[in-house]
């Protein structure tokens, strides 16, 4: 017998035999483990699966409340060849791949591996809903032995080994440990990838209440090992195999209404099977799961319970039904006699607790290496191997002990910190931290994408590069969606939103709701020490993902942090994240959610709050310029190619571009070829005249106003008399008329961006060109970096990078027939965005060339609203034909809609006027939204040689109805709506129209 198993057995109470037994058992249980996974992906999926959804600690903590002695170790490849390699030389237990992969697709590459190793599991792991259309059919799934869809959650990922694992045990575990089994039958691959982990969350948690209530700290210890099993079936003979196999050991049962039976999809199926486990077990719980409510009636009968498919509160629903299940564990400070006097369930606890925690306690656990034993199963294996060879007489007594373990983990802790995300201390966390994150749960998309940034940082040294310039993200806080889940469990909030209520009574409704206590003490510690500008930002769960970005959906605050006491600080920092998780449920986000295909419940809100970079001049706060940069350009002129990218960059704060405001385009690669400014005309009407900056003298802004109520917009001038302008500024020389390269001449200063895309004295461009094409290798696709400049009275000037995500491109599409469409039709685009054949549409609104006025924008705007607000309601997706930018702030450059004025359109066109000619959105927020839902986008300049609009012709059709301002057609039979998106051509046509209704 070991000592470690004689220390253990000298501890166990006295117990009946057959409990006795059992807790020896389930030292046997689990004995099948996935030790090695693995996994082939690009570096970027790979990345936020790891430090996004906390991948590794997740793991590693089951693992650790199952008191197992080896975590799974994760095996990383890029390529299938790779991925063939690696199995050769190590015993996998199981495989997962990601469907984009390099020179294969996922069911090859798994017939490949199954040729290797035939009973070797192996999963498609999918990034995204939309995904699914490329995945065959079940039978035709050769080589995979399921799919998942993983939607910006990594529990997904502990799912599948677990599920992996419990297939795995399930014979043997249930034979000598009575272990219980969840029966859940079900084949759709979007719902138990959305439920799989809800149901694993439950029981661990559940297990985590029962462990309060154990009758002692071995049967807890028996509770954790001997959780239920989850066994997924997907077919009713699947089902029943496993129900008469272990029908004894059946918790529950979770079932779809209909899948397939004998090679056929049954309607009844899920009824059948339930009556069949009834007449074995007529009290057995059973969940009954439809997308029909119809089959509520039919689960009633049955003695079941019934979930609605298509509810937004299916998860909640669920985890109602999971209340009588398991989960497990922390660290137990006792006493020699066994008395607990001290629980902790995290190492920031653990030091905590070691503070009071008696001392023969230290002495007890020191002595059996308690301490290095339970850091090993949390995965601390460096920290565990210090400890470990350590003895309780090297010290001079147990307070020196309680000295020398505070300091340790102290020190580990704050090493930690470096390269890594750190976790939020009161006690320990310093302005310098570069990256600390608030409570559990996801980062969100922005988050995810900092942290990425950050790593890629580290390891790559730009600055070595470039020497002198500091490369970097802003230190950054971010606070995990789970307290935004616990704020809405808290405050019951749930059912709240999913009213139909004004975003104003929303926002007036959080802001009357508590923060949970973790969140708002790390709040007040963030505003005792912060005195400089902060921005408060979203970083929800679906945000800045590849189909799904979500840019500008959700809310932004910055603020000026310039309260003289701590307390009037607070409160605004307070104020702002309740508004930005109130902008979770807005009327403009539950649009975006219902237009993508999402349930406004799968949504989980994150919070990034950083430094606002640039520095103070009078009540102005703003940097020298800011910018977006995107790896890939919709819109190429000369000789520049699609992949060569494109930047926008402008004076003072990024707002004016993403907005949709007066910025300068570029392409880094060749920043001497700008066509904004190819003329002395075009340069004095194209570049900007204004900028935005934070307003610092105002104390106490009423945030609820709006997310620009603390910014303020003010002629460049004053940013030249500022100082700031030095490399962006070139001079209209008025007596030869003409622009000149220089600052010292008199005349009137324009923002042409000379000094730094001309003379390169600032390499804004390489620094461009690097980051671009690192993110697009490390992203595995084309990247958007949002970033801010500070030059001036700076030292060592600052290139900050304040968001990387993956951008939308058109590389991957189909190809679809445009040419022999082209002469009939009334639309034609050579510049335009999305793929496919559009069906079922026969609605045009357009806005009329004669009534368009520049200034009166806002009126058109409440038009379009109106008249999306009717077709919403009858059901009728519609194209929108407008000038200049759709979506744009500054509402002289086009119509300044939001997402909820015309979320029912399904194709956008931007078509320019004789008297109006506005570049295109690119760069906007509204732009990467619409782009990333399908919609097609089509860009017609005015006198373009190639793309066309009759204007005529639209004229001269009968109006179904007539604004002041637009048109509204509506067609007897569906338009011809093709768009190719590899050769960015879309092509609308029409022959009949609905005579005026």
């Amino acid at each position: 017998m070991s000592s470690q198993q004689k220390e253990t057995d000298e501890l166990i109470p006295s117990f009946p035999s057959d409990y006795r037994n059992r807790f020896h058992a389930f030292y046997d249980l689990m004995k099948k483990r996935v030790n090695e996974v693995l996994l082939v992906s690009s570096f970027y999926d790979d990345f936020i699966l790891e430090e996004d959804g906390h991948l590794t600690e997740q793991i590693f903590r089951q693992y650790g409340e199952l008191q197992l002695s080896s975590p799974p170790r994760i095996t990383r490849v890029s390529t299938p060849s790779d991925a063939l390699d690696a199995i050769d030389k190590m015993d996998f237990d199981l495989v997962i791949t990601m469907r984009r992969i390099v020179d294969s697709d996922p069911f090859s590459f798994g017939s490949e591996v199954k040729e290797k190793r035939p009973n070797l599991p192996v999963i498609l792991l999918l990034t995204n809903y939309s995904e699914l259309s490329h995945i065959p059919l079940f039978d035709d799934q050769e080589g995979i032995d399921r799919v998942f869809v993983w939607n910006g959650d990594s529990t997904i990922f502990v799912a599948i080994i677990k599920l992996v694992e419990d297939q795995m045990n399930l014979k043997r575990d249930t034979t000598i440990g009575m272990v219980r089994v969840i029966l859940v039958i079900e084949d759709s691959i979007q719902y138990y990838s959305l439920f799989l982990p809800a149901i694993y969350s439950e029981v661990v948690h559940q297990t985590q209440e029962l462990m309060d209530e154990g009758l002692n700290r071995y049967h807890q210890l028996l509770q954790m090992r001997a959780r239920p099993k989850i066994i997924l079936a997907t077919t009713f003979e699947e089902g029943m195999e496993y129900y008469q196999k272990y029908k004894d050991n059946i918790l529950g049962v979770i079932t779809d209404v209909r899948y397939p039976r004998e090679g056929e999809t049954d309607l009844d199926a899920g009824i059948d099977f339930i009556n069949i486990v009834h007449k074995d077990n007529p009290f057995l719980p059973t969940l009954l799961q439809s997308s029909n409510l119809k089959n509520k009636e039919r689960a009633k009968g049955a003695n079941s319970f019934f979930l609605h498919k298509v509810s937004p509160d299916l998860i909640k629903g669920l985890k109602k039904f999971m209340k009588k299940y398991l989960g497990f564990g922390y660290f137990s400070f006792c006493l020699p006699d066994g008395t607990e006097v001290a629980r902790a369930e995290s190492m920031v606890k653990f030091e905590k607790i070691l503070e009071t925690v008696p001392a023969e306690s230290i002495l007890y656990h020191g002595v059996r290496n308690h301490f290095s034993n339970w850091l090993l199963a949390r995965g601390e294996h460096q920290l565990a191997s210090i400890l470990k060879p350590l003895k309780v007489t090297d010290f001079q007594g147990a307070e020196e002990i309680r000295s020398f373990l505070k300091e340790f983990f102290y020190k580990s802790r704050y090493e930690m910190k470096r390269g890594i995300i750190a976790h939020f201390s009161v006690k320990h966390y310093e302005l310098d931290t570069p990256f600390v994150r608030i409570g559990e749960g996801s980062l969100g998309g922005k988050g995810r994408g900092l942290a990425f940034v950050s790593a890629i940082l580290s390891s790559e040294n730009l600055e070595e590069k470039y020497l002198g310039i500091e490369i970097s993200i802003p230190n950054t806080i971010v606070i995990g969606t789970g307290l935004y889940d616990q704020f809405i469990e808290e405050n019951e909030l749930f059912d709240i939103i999913l009213q139909d209520i004004s975003d104003r009574q929303m926002k007036e409704i959080f802001l009357s709701k508590s923060l949970p206590d973790e969140l708002e003490i790390a709040l007040k510690h963030i505003a005792d020490l912060h005195t400089e500008p902060l921005a408060v930002r979203s970083s929800s769960l679906l945000e800045d993902s590849q189909f799904q970005p979500f840019a500008g959906i959700y809310a932004t605050y910055m603020l000026p942090n310039n309260g003289s006491k701590s307390k009037e600080r607070y409160k605004q920092l307070e104020k702002a994240v309740k508004l930005v998780y109130a902008s979770t449920v807005s009327r403009l986000a539950k649009n975006y959610i219902r237009k993508i295909g999402q349930k406004i419940e799968v949504e989980k809100m994150a919070i990034v709050i950083q430094k606002v970079i640039g520095q103070q001049f009078e009540e102005r706060f703003y940097p020298d310029f800011s910018g977006v940069a995107q790896s890939y350009n919709y819109y190429p002129i000369s000789y520049m190619k699609p992949e060569d990218g494109i930047t926008y960059v402008a004076l003072g704060l990024g707002a004016m571009i993403v907005e949709g405001g007066s910025s300068l385009r570029f392409c880094p690669k060749y920043p001497k070829i700008l066509p904004q400014i190819s003329t002395l005309e075009d340069t004095l009407k194209n570049t900007q005249s204004e900028f935005f900056a934070l307003r610092i003298n105002e104390n106490h802004p009423d945030l609820i106003e709006g997310e620009n109520i603390t910014l303020e917009t003010y002629p460049h001038t004053v940013a030249h008399e500022d100082g700031t302008t030095t490399l962006q500024t070139s001079t209209y020389d008025i007596q030869n008329e003409r622009i000149v390269n220089r600052t010292t001449i008199q005349g009137p200063k324009v923002l042409t961006f000379a000094p730094i895309l001309k003379q390169n004295r600032f390499p804004l461009c390489s620094i461009l060109e690097d980051l671009l094409q690192l993110g697009q290798e490390s992203f595995a696709c084309p990247v958007e970096i949002e970033f801010a400049v500070v030059t001036t009275n700076r030292q060592v000037p600052e290139f900050k990078i304040l968001q990387m995500r993956p951008l939308i491109s058109e590389t991957d599409r189909q190809e679809v027939e445009i040419e022999s469409f082209k002469e009939e039709a009334f639309i034609y685009s050579d510049k335009a965005l999305g793929n496919g054949v559009m069906k079922g549409i026969k609605d045009i609104v357009y806005v009329k060339r004669e009534a368009f006025n520049s200034t009166e924008t806002l009126e058109i705007k409440k038009e379009i609203a109106e008249i999306n607000s009717k077709l919403s309601d009858e059901d009728k997706s519609y194209v929108l034909i407008g000038p200049g930018r759709w979506g744009t702030r500054d509402r002289f450059l086009g119509i300044p809609v939001d997402w909820s004025d015309i979320y029912y359109a399904k194709v956008l066109i931007e078509a320019g006027l004789a008297d109006f000619k506005v570049d295109p959105s690119q760069g906007m927020h509204f732009f990467v939204n619409v782009t990333s839902t399908g919609m097609g986008y089509f860009t017609i300049p005015y006198g373009d040689k190639e793309a066309k609009i009759n204007w005529e012709w639209l004229d001269n059709q009968i109006a179904k109805e007539e604004t002041k301002y637009l048109k509204h057609l509506s067609f007897e039979e569906e338009l011809v709506i093709r768009v190719n998106g590899k050769i960015g051509e879309g092509v609308i046509s029409s022959t009949k129209v609905l005579p005026n209704e």
